[in-house]
C-alpha cells in the first residue's frame, strides 16, 4: 500500500487508537506494523477473526491475555551473548507459556461459536515440558529452588549450619562477659560478608580479630573476632561453590530454552496476533464500529460512515458536536465523484472519510458506518491531500502536487481508489482546470475509483460530460452562513467566497462590486447547471431508493436464510428425540419379553422349534434404523403407480412419475395432475386416509 497515501489519509492516528486497547507489547508491535492487505483471502481471514472475536465480546466474554510478555527478545539477547539467562528472565519464559496455555484452553471450549481463531490458537505449541523444567528450578520473584539439584541442596545445608554456627559464636560473644566492656553496642553486624563486633577505637587492642571498618566518626571499629575467622571463611567457599551450581543449573536450563528459541518465537507471534485480535474487537465495541462485507467487484457501498479520528475524538469527549456521516456508492452507476463547495465545509473531511474506511476495512478492522456498508477489497488507495510544499527539494505547493499526481498516475487500476484534494489548485485557474480535466480523463480511462475536490468550475461540468462521473457538494445553510458539512450527491456546489468574505468583514461595496461582475459572467451557465441537477439528483434520489429495497431484500434474506437453518434445526432435533423414544419403548418391551420367552423354552421338544422362530420373529421386528436412513431407503423406492400419503392435501395420491434428480413427483389429486417435492410426501399413512 502506498506510503505517502497512509500518512496523509492519517491511519497511524488509527494505529494510535487502537494501541489504547491492545493489552501487551506483543500487540501493539503488531498493530505498529499493520498495513491494509491487498490479498483478498487473507483479508476474509481477518475479518472473520475480528468478527468472532467481537461476538465473544457482545456476549459477555473475553479472550485471556493476561500475561502476554515478549519472551523472544530476552531469549535472543541472552543467546547472543552467550550467557545463562537469569531466574526472572526464566520465570518470564515460564509466565509466556502459562499464558499461552490458557488461550489454548479457553479457544477449546469456544470452538463452535469462534472456528477461525480457535484454529489459529490450535497453532500455538506445546511447551509443557519446558515449563516443568523451568518451574523445577526458579521461583518468584527469582530464587533458585534448592531441589534444583542434589548438590545445590547439600551446598545449602552446610551454608545453614555455618551461619548458625557462627550467628550462636557471635550470640556468646555480645551477651557474655569477655569483651563487655570493649564493646561499643551490645550487637553485631555483618560487614561485606564478614561477622563483626562493634569495638570500642581505643580498645581495639583487646579484641583479637581481623579489622574490616571503621565507622564515620572514627569512633566504632569493625573487627570480626578470630573465634568465627575459620567458619566465616568455610562459609565464604560454601557460598563460592553455591554460586558455581547455581550458574550450572542456570546454564543447563538456558541452553534448554535456546534449544526451543524458534517453537517459542512461533507461539509468541500466535498469541500476539490474537492479543491484536481483541485490540480490534474492543475498539470495535467502545467505537461502536461494525463490520463491512468484502465484494469481489469494485465498488464502494458507504452507508453513513463517519470520520474515524473524529469518531474517536467525540467518545473521548475532546469534540463538541455531532460527527455528520457520509453515504456515497462509487463504482456503481459512477465511479468518479466531482466535490466542490466552500472552504472549510468539509470537503476534505469527506474525502478522507472515504480514503479511512477503505484503508481500516483492508487492515481487518470493523468501520465506523451503518449495517450494509460492502466494500472490496482494492490494489491500492492513493491520495493527494493538503499542503504538498518541500522546501528540502525545492518544490512550491503546486509542484509537490503535480509530482503526487505523477506518481499515482503510474500506478492506478481500475481495483484503485484515488483521492485528489484541491485538483488545479495552486496554480492560473484557466491552466489549472485544464489540467484537472486532463487528470480525470486519464483515471476514467483506467477506471480507477475516484474523489477529488475542487474550486474549480470548469470541473463541474466535467461531472455532467460523463455518464459514469457525478458531481457532490457539500452543503452551506445561507442564513446562519455555516457549513453544515453535509455530502449531497448529484448537486454541485457554489464556493461560497463572496458570502464567506462578506462573513469576515470584507466591505459591502467590495462585495456587491465582486458579486456585479461574477453574474454577468455565469448566469446563463448557472441557469443550465441548475437544470442538469435537478435532473441528477432525481435519478440518484432514484438509484438510492433502488440501493435501499436491495438492502433491505437482502436482509430479509438473510433472515429467512436463518429462520430456514432454525428449522432444519429443530426438525433434526425432533426427529433424534422421536428415535430415542422410540427406542427406549422397543427395548423396554424387549426387558419385559424376555422372562416370558426364556419360560417357553421349558414346553416339549417338540415345540422348541417354533418358540425359537417367534424369539427371532420379535427380535427381527424390534430391530429399527434411523428416521433418516428409513425415510432416505422410502424415498428411494418410490416408482410409478405407487401410492404415497401426502399431507398438504391430507389424500393418498397415485405417483405419475418421479423425478429423482430434482427431487420431485407428478401426482393424481382429484383427477388434476400435480407437481410436488420429495418432502411433501409421507412413508407413514394415517388409518382415516382418504384416495384422492
Amino acid at each position: 500500500m502506498d506510503a505517502h497515501s497512509l500518512q496523509v489519509l492519517e491511519f497511524d492516528a488509527v494505529r494510535k487508537i487502537l494501541r489504547s486497547y491492545a493489552s501487551s507489547s506483543l500487540a501493539r508491535s503488531v498493530i505498529d506494523g499493520l498495513e491494509p492487505s491487498t490479498d483478498p483471502d487473507r483479508l476474509k481471514l481477518s475479518l472473520r477473526q475480528v468478527d468472532e472475536a467481537r461476538a465473544l465480546l457482545d456476549g459477555g466474554s473475553d479472550i485471556p491475555v493476561g500475561g502476554l510478555q515478549d519472551m523472544v527478545k530476552i531469549i535472543g539477547r541472552g543467546h547472543g551473548q552467550n550467557r545463562a539467562l537469569g531466574p526472572e528472565e526464566l520465570l518470564l519464559v515460564a509466565r509466556m507459556i502459562v499464558a499461552c496455555g490458557t488461550l489454548c484452553r479457553f479457544f477449546r471450549e469456544v470452538v463452535e461459536e469462534t472456528p477461525t481463531l480457535s484454529d489459529l490458537a490450535n497453532r500455538l505449541l506445546d511447551h509443557t515440558e519446558l515449563l516443568a523444567v523451568i518451574e523445577g528450578v526458579v521461583e518468584a520473584p527469582g530464587v533458585v529452588l534448592d531441589r534444583a539439584s542434589p548438590k545445590l541442596w547439600e551446598l545449602r545445608r552446610r551454608r545453614n549450619d555455618l551461619e548458625e554456627r557462627i550467628r550462636a559464636v557471635m550470640d556468646d560473644l555480645v551477651t557474655g562477659s569477655k569483651y563487655k566492656s570493649f564493646l561499643q553496642e551490645r550487637t553485631w553486624s555483618v560487614r561485606n560478608g564478614r561477622y563483626v563486633l562493634m569495638v570500642k577505637e581505643h580498645s581495639r587492642g583487646h579484641v583479637p580479630g581481623i579489622l574490616h571498618d571503621k565507622s564515620a566518626s572514627g569512633e566504632t571499629v569493625f573487627v570480626e573476632p578470630n573465634d568465627v575467622v575459620a567458619s566465616a571463611n568455610q562459609l565464604a567457599d560454601v557460598k563460592l561453590d553455591e554460586q558455581r551450581e547455581i550458574g550450572r543449573i542456570l546454564l543447563e536450563v538456558s541452553q534448554r530454552v535456546y534449544a526451543e528459541e524458534k517453537r517459542l518465537g512461533y507461539s509468541q507471534n500466535v498469541a500476539a496476533w490474537l492479543d491484536f485480535t481483541r485490540a480490534r474487537a474492543c475498539m470495535s465495541q467502545h467505537l461502536g464500529l461494525v463490520p463491512a462485507r468484502l465484494v469481489d467487484e469494485p465498488v464502494l457501498r458507504i452507508r453513513t460512515a463517519r470520520h474515524p479520528l473524529l469518531m474517536a475524538s467525540r467518545s473521548a469527549g475532546t469534540l463538541d458536536h455531532d460527527v455528520v456521516p457520509v453515504t456515497v456508492t462509487l463504482g456503481d452507476p459512477f465511479r468518479m465523484l466531482v466535490v466542490t463547495g466552500p472552504n472549510t465545509g468539509g470537503k476534505t473531511v469527506a474525502l478522507k472519510t472515504v480514503g479511512l474506511v477503505q484503508l481500516m476495512f483492508q487492515s481487518g478492522l470493523h468501520v465506523p458506518a451503518a449495517a450494509g456498508i460492502e466494500l472490496p477489497c482494492l490494489d491500492g488507495v492513493f491520495a493527494d491531500i493538503g499542503d504538498e510544499q518541500s522546501l528540502s527539494q525545492n518544490l512550491s505547493t503546486f509542484s509537490g502536487h503535480v509530482a503526487n499526481i505523477v506518481r499515482i498516475l503510474d500506478a492506478a487500476t481500475p481495483r484503485s481508489l484515488v483521492l485528489l484534494d484541491e485538483l488545479g489548485a495552486g496554480t492560473d485557474p484557466a491552466e489549472g482546470a485544464a489540467l484537472g480535466e486532463a487528470v480525470l480523463e486519464q483515471l476514467f480511462a483506467r477506471g480507477s475509483r475516484t474523489v477529488v475536490t475542487t474550486h474549480l468550475g470548469d470541473l463541474k461540468t466535467y461531472a455532467f460530460s460523463r455518464s459514469e462521473v457525478e458531481n457532490a457538494s457539500v452543503a452551506f445553510d445561507p442564513q446562519t452562513l455555516e457549513p453544515t458539512y453535509e455530502l449531497i450527491i448529484g448537486q454541485p456546489g457554489a464556493s461560497q467566497a463572496l458570502t464567506i468574505a462578506r462573513r469576515h468583514g470584507m466591505p459591502e461595496d467590495v462585495v456587491a462590486l465582486a458579486r456585479q461582475l461574477t453574474e454577468g459572467q455565469k448566469g446563463r451557465a448557472d441557469e443550465l447547471m441548475h437544470e442538469l441537477m435537478k435532473a441528477r439528483v432525481a435519478a440518484e434520489r432514484s438509484r438510492q431508493q433502488s440501493a435501499d429495497l436491495v438492502q433491505e431484500s437482502r436482509e430479509k434474506l438473510s433472515q429467512a436464510a436463518d429462520s430456514l437453518h432454525e428449522a432444519e434445526q429443530s426438525r433434526d432435533r425432533i426427529e433424534q428425540e422421536a428415535e430415542s423414544e422410540v427406542t427406549r419403548i422397543l427395548e423396554r418391551f424387549q426387558s419385559d419379553a424376555r422372562p416370558h420367552l426364556n419360560a417357553l423354552k421349558n414346553v416339549p421338544k417338540g415345540l422348541l422349534e417354533h418358540v425359537g422362530e417367534l424369539e427371532a420373529l420379535l427380535l427381527r421386528r424390534l430391530h429399527t434404523t434411523s428416521f433418516a436412513t428409513r425415510r432416505r431407503e422410502f424415498l428411494a423406492g418410490l416408482k410409478k403407480h405407487d401410492e404415497v400419503y401426502v399431507p398438504r392435501y391430507g389424500q393418498i395420491c397415485r405417483i405419475e412419475k418421479v423425478q429423482r434428480a430434482d427431487e420431485r413427483l407428478t401426482v393424481r389429486v382429484g383427477g388434476i395432475s400435480m407437481q410436488i417435492s420429495f418432502d411433501d410426501v409421507s412413508w407413514v399413512t394415517p388409518p382415516d386416509a382418504t384416495r384422492g
